[in-house]
């Protein structure tokens, strides 16, 4: 074995080599997008992130920023590098995983020694195995980012690895410190992801296997479901355990003993480590079973594990516990009990880490997420409270009823759609009382005392409830997967699509009926009724003693609707395409949602692919072999890991011929704990913001050890073949070799392919996205700004480019999601860096215990009010006249400091001609248009924006560009681009930008562009997300060109006329010249060939250098207006040829945005006729009065609306002049002057075509022939 050992390790240090120098490569050189700059931010300066929390990753990241000087200029290289090194320690873990079961099965136990040939088979299957995961999708995607998920990835590699280990030392003394290390290492895991934890039933089978003799399939059932209780245990024993009884002393040592926050957990960490060391004590020396048990019973109740669900439960844990040792058990078992006490300790260790996140908190960093800074407050952060809760087994299924509205006169009416179809809505299911007041059991929530003054002594109170709403029974379910009655978020529409489901009874009614109710808008209920059969009787309030007292007739979809949801998205389009993504390929890096054309797996075999998706061979090269996510493996991996599998499953290994089949149901326990466990666990719904391919790494990993296999299975199979090819007959070793040979081939092959396709879409050297549009949007913003953000990719690369860049720290950014709790206000009240606090009209006390989390705007007059006089309304009225704070007066004004306004915009309030000066006014708003309340955010942003305005004008706001509209507090009419952000300003909807010109300042000399100005960029990887960013950066500079020629012949501004001087530029003479410099802007830094063009982002920028070129009669500007035009001819020409090819269903599923795409083709090609015609005319020598006539009026651009149902007409349908006329309605010697306009101006249009000489379907019949469209088609698509 000693050979067997040498190259089992070389080579496993091999592919770990194989693996680093991959990842390393191709690294991100900074953050990337979503919660990768959080990460590193909390690496490089230790401060608190996200529920549920990392503290061990956030100790190892700083390890690494250390190991690599501690700079901040390296901090998210060496972050970056610590997911690589880890990646590729867990591809070593795995060679030798699959080395490991590999020669278990093929080489005898009691061996000595191992043959070449079967050395050769052990080491192809390691290197196949390891490699082929290497560089699979979704492991490589994240072991070359900042996440936990390279960091989990190899916790669960190397739990199952050391169980592997203590298989083969299981005999040996001490063999348990393998269980204890396991032990440990789910303790840290613990502290980085959950996801290790589902690793233990796999564990359980291999404990089982090993020490049970007879094995059957009862024993492993058992052994498996006491393994899934120990998962239980932990998951919701033992962490939140610790949790619970840490409370408890902290509640007892802080508000009965006088002592400062956090003393009583300190104490408590001191009783359970000392009395865990006890029992170990005690256990070891063996001289008291009295100690044994007393220490046992002490460290197993204060450790927490009894405390699963209501203090009544864990009292009779606790006590059947304490039966068991003192009554139950006369002979202890002291090695388990060894073991369970030992594995207790060493988890508390790494649950211990917890502790750095209060102690982080409590120095209220500038990151500091939740501010868990006490145990009442950790204990919600770990549970990730703030995200709420999802059913598991039992809970309710949404269901709906009609939309009925009253009259007033006792006549009830449905409200009808366009097409006269009943609306119906949603049931929120909760169970309310007789007063309509929802049922609430809440749970008192103990939180720090709001002080009132320096001095006040720490305490605890309970000033706040953690609500605890009762369903309506009728609309529970068993395995309930359709549990979300929030149809906002499309969350009920898409149960419905995705289980194949649309209401009953509703399809039924005849169309006649229907379009008599769509003329009226509703239909009375009494003729509706006939038409429903299949409603049940829903309770929705009961009395006190359960009596119905209001009930409503709905439709509840059955048990075969919430199990094809199952089926349909959670499993096979939220797993199993992940899971095909990685071993069978991939159509593209663009999330779908059922679409045929977007983000599905592929095989590359087109009878396959085309009968699933339609033909791929028309697939638009954006989404296909343009798109360097297309990944095709011709299902080659997976076939080499259905082959491992049912190798080993099926045929007869070791003594009893059982061991093939034991390790097969090991694997198999991991590949589903890791997989579709979590699948059930996570009970998604649908419309998922990102592909969530991350969370089942653990899955694939374990299908990788099959792959592996699938070399041996080969080998063997080969070899058995050769026999039954030779009657029987043993082959010869030159064909065992043989055999061997072609498997290892095939293995080495099979990764080698792989990589030929996913590294273009996995590299991300070179890239910077993340930290330079971050750094753009604090760019884009004067001194002392605050700007409000919203999601994850407008707010963590800005607090990245401030905390680890260290730029911009005089910024505050605002978070409005965040905005909604009262630990996040009071975190924007104190300075952070060369950031001042932000005042408010709020103090502490008025939004403190939730106070202000949801408040009714409640209308008494319409009269205009002061903002502050309105919020001091607010904050002061009583919460108990309508259970909530309220306010009476919601049509508000920003008192404003004219002077300093007009001041800081450069207007003098003398300027009677200033165009400015006539739209000044101080910013309102009418908060009843945002509807029936005002969240907490809702109401502090308002608040910061009215104290800074009415306090000398002492902050500019800003939103993110970004940001819905929705947040925008209806100041939308105020609002100024300045870049990538919104300015609030005191003029309502002024004719021009204020900040134009501050805004083109920005984009010269202040953004960066992410490495997209490269010269090789476009070899550069763009993901999907960071396409988006590029779309929205793209609009946010073009919204700035159009402001610029909102006053195209005003003068230049003297820095863009000295910066193109000294950059060696055109120099611009009018406010035209500046909108067509940022255009080129645009085209150089963010060409389309790194990223393609967003909706119809190229067509606007030509019509814009169409228009200069109306204005100017420039050529260039001409030439660049038909470059653009000729490049989304080809694009939109493809994506019309691959519709027109999809069957009637999988056209319906393109999509919205591939909808509108389909008439993007017509636009263009309109475009481009109308530009042929246009510079005929312009050109010729000498027009006739007709001919200027007919230039004056299709010279220019038609609006986007007219173009739209124009263009279509006239150069795909070939309407002619005669056409139009009849199409609408008028006769046929009508003067065109007389025609409605859409036929006025196809008309004028074809009247210049004869003008001009230019044929109106030339370009049509091009496309035809270069794209193969056809026109029939093309016209019934639009």
């Amino acid at each position: 074995m000693k050979r067997y050992k040498i190259v089992n390790s070389a080579l496993g240090w091999l592919c770990f080599v194989v693996a680093a120098v991959t990842y390393l490569l191709t690294i991100e050189p900074t953050a990337s997008f979503w919660d990768c700059p959080e990460f590193i931010s909390q690496g490089a300066k230790l401060e608190v992130g996200h529920p549920p929390g990392n503290p061990i990753f956030m100790l190892t990241a700083r390890f690494f920023v250390t190991l690599f000087g501690g700079g901040m200029d390296t901090a998210a290289v060496a972050v970056n590098c610590m997911s690589a090194l880890f990646s590729a320690a867990t591809i070593l873990l795995l060679f030798w995983t699959v080395t490991h079961l590999v020669r278990r099965l093929i080489v005898r136990d009691d061996a000595t020694d191992i043959s070449l040939r079967k050395l050769v088979i052990i080491m192809g299957s390691g290197l196949c195995g390891a490699l082929a995961y290497t560089w699979s999708d979704t492991f490589w995607f994240s072991a070359v980012e900042g996440e936990v998920y390279a960091f989990s990835s190899l916790c669960t590699a190397l739990v199952f690895w050391l169980i592997l280990k203590w298989e083969s030392h299981a005999d040996e003394p001490h063999s348990d410190r393998y269980l204890v290390l396991i032990a440990y290492i789910i303790g840290v895991s613990i502290a980085v992801h959950l996801l290790n934890l589902l690793c233990i039933p796999a564990i359980g089978l291999v404990f089982y296997y090993r020490k049970w003799r007879n094995v059957n399939a009862k024993g492993s059932l058992v052994a498996l479901g006491l393994s899934c209780v120990l998962v239980g245990a932990i998951l919701y024993g033992l962490v939140p355990g610790f949790m619970k009884v840490a409370q408890q002393f902290e509640l007892f040592f802080v508000n009965e003993v006088g002592l400062g926050y956090n003393m009583g957990v300190l104490i408590y960490a001191v009783v359970l480590v000392g009395v865990l060391c006890w029992a170990v004590s005690a256990l070891y020396h063996q001289k008291s079973a009295a100690s044994i048990r007393w220490s046992c019973l002490l460290g197993l109740t204060l450790s927490g594990l009894p405390f699963i669900g209501p203090w009544w439960l864990a009292a009779v844990i606790v006590v059947a516990l304490a039966g068991w040792l003192f009554v139950f058990c006369p002979k202890l078992p002291v090695r388990v009990l060894n073991v369970v006490m030992l594995g207790v300790l060493v988890i508390f260790v790494g649950y211990s880490s917890y502790a750095l996140l209060l102690i982080r908190a409590s120095a209220n960093t500038p990151m500091n997420q939740n501010a868990p800074d006490n145990v009442f407050a950790l204990a919600s952060y770990m549970n990730r409270e703030q995200y709420g809760e999802r059913p598991l087994f039992y809970g309710v299924a949404f269901a709906e009823e009609l939309d009925v509205v009253d009259d007033g006169n006792g006549n009830s009416f449905v409200r009808v759609d366009a097409n006269g179809r009943p609306v119906t809505k949603v049931l929120d299911g909760y169970l309310r009382d007789e007063n309509g007041g929802a049922y609430n059991d809440p749970e008192p929530l103990w939180s720090k005392v709001s002080k009132t003054s320096p001095v006040q002594a720490d305490e605890y109170v309970q000033e706040s409830d953690k609500p605890s709403y009762r369903n309506v029974p009728d609309m529970k379910m068993l395995f309930t997967r359709i549990y979300s009655t929030d149809d906002r978020s499309g969350h009920v529409s898409g149960y419905k699509g995705w289980a194949e489901y649309s209401t009953p009874d509703l399809a039924d009614i005849p169309a006649a009926v229907r379009k008599r109710w769509a003329e009226t808008g509703y239909a009375p209920l009494y003729e509706v009724a006939p038409y429903l059969h299949h409603q049940s009787t829903v309770t929705t309030a009961v009395d006190a003693m359960g009596n119905p007292v209001q009930q409503t007739t709905a439709w509840k979809p059955g048990f075969d609707v919430n199990l094809r949801y199952f089926v349909n998205y959670q499993l096979n389009h939220m797993y199993w395409r992940y899971f095909m993504w990685n071993f069978a390929g991939r159509q593209n890096d663009i999330q779908g949602n059922g679409e045929p054309h977007l983000g599905n797996w592929i095989s590359g075999i087109p009878f396959i692919d085309n009968m699933r998706l339609g033909d791929q061979s028309l697939l638009p090269d954006e989404f296909g072999k343009g798109n360097k996510g297309h990944n095709v493996f011709y299902m080659l991996p997976l076939l080499l890991g259905l082959i491992g599998l049912l190798w080993q499953a099926l045929r007869n290994f070791g003594p009893d011929g059982k061991r093939g089949i034991e390790q097969f149901w090991v694997i198999f326990f991991l590949f589903f704990m890791t997989g579709i466990a979590i699948v059930l666990y996570l009970n998604q719904t649908p419309g998922q913001p990102r592909e969530r391919d991350y969370a089942f790494a653990g899955s694939f990993y374990a299908f990788a050890i099959w792959i592996g296999m699938g070399v041996a299975a080969i080998a063997y199979l080969l070899r058995d073949l050769l026999k039954s090819l030779s009657k029987g007959r043993e082959p010869g070793e030159g064909q065992k070799w043989a055999a061997a040979g072609v498997a290892v081939a095939i293995g080495i092959a099979v990764p080698l392919q792989m990589v030929s396709q996913t590294w273009d879409d996995h590299d991300r050297s070179g890239r910077y996205a993340a930290r330079d549009f971050g750094m753009n949007y604090l760019e884009s913003l004067d001194p002392n700004a605050v700007i409000f953000t919203n999601g994850d990719n407008d707010t963590f690369p800005l607090w990245y480019a401030q905390e680890v860049e260290g730029v911009r720290r005089d910024v505050r950014v605002v978070n409005l999601s965040y905005l909604t709790t009262d630990w996040y206000a009071n975190q924007l009240r104190h300075p952070s860096y060369e950031a001042e606090a932000i005042d408010m009209f709020a103090k502490p006390s008025d939004y403190a215990y939730d106070r202000l989390a949801y408040s009714f705007v409640i209308p008494r007059t319409d009269s205009l009010v002061s903002a502050s006089d309105a919020l001091a309304e607010l904050y002061g009225s009583d919460d108990k006249t309508f259970g909530a704070h309220f306010l009476t007066r919601p049509n508000v004004r920003i008192d404003v400091d004219t002077v300093a306004a007009l001041e800081r915009y450069g207007v003098s309030p003398a300027d009677s001609s200033s165009v400015l000066m006539r739209h000044f006014d101080a910013p309102r708003t009418n908060l009843r248009n945002l509807g029936s309340g005002m969240t907490l955010s809702r109401t502090l942003s308002l608040d910061m924006i009215a104290r800074s305005l009415s306090d000398g004008w002492k902050r500019p706001f800003y939103f993110a560009c970004t940001v819905p509209s929705s947040y925008y507090l209806g100041l939308s009419p105020y609002l100024s681009a300045t870049g990538m952000a919104y300015e609030v300003t005191p003029f309502r909807d002024a004719p021009v930008n204020v900040n134009a010109l501050k805004s083109y300042e920005n984009a010269f000399t202040k953004f960066r562009w992410g490495g997209l100005d490269a010269p090789d960029a476009a070899g550069l990887y763009l993901d999907e997300t960071v396409r988006r960013m590029v779309a929205s950066t793209r609009s946010a500079l073009f919204t700035t060109a159009e402001d610029l020629l909102l006053q195209p012949d005003a003068p230049a501004s003297y820095f863009a006329k000295t910066y193109a001087s000294d950059h060696g530029l055109e120099v611009p003479a009018t406010q035209r010249d500046m909108a067509r410099n940022l255009l080129e802007l645009i085209l150089e830094k963010l060409p389309a060939e790194a990223s393609p063009w967003d909706g119809m982002m190229d067509v606007y920028i030509a019509c814009k250098y169409y228009d200069m070129w109306l204005d100017t009669g420039r050529a260039s500007d001409l030439e660049r207006a038909r470059g653009l035009l000729d490049a989304a001819e080809e694009r939109y020409a493809q994506l019309v040829r691959y519709a027109s090819s999809l069957t009637p269903s999988r056209r319906a599923s393109l999509g919205r945005n591939e909808d509108a795409a389909l008439q993007y083709l017509g636009m263009v090609v309109g475009m481009q006729n109308q530009m042929d015609v246009v510079e005929k005319l312009r050109n010729m020598p000498e027009r006739t009065p007709e001919q200027q006539q007919l230039l004056d009026a299709v010279g220019e651009r038609l609006p986007m609306e007219y173009a739209l149902r124009v263009f279509p007409l006239l150069y795909v349908d070939g309407y002619s002049v005669d056409d139009l006329r009849k199409a609408a309605g008028a006769p046929a010697d009508a003067e065109i002057g007389s025609l409605p306009p859409v036929a006025l101006e196809g008309a004028m249009m074809l009247e210049a075509h004869k003008a001009a000489g230019v044929d109106p379907l030339a370009r049509t019949k091009d496309i035809e022939d270069k794209y193969g469209v056809d026109r029939a088609d093309w016209s019934r698509i639009i």
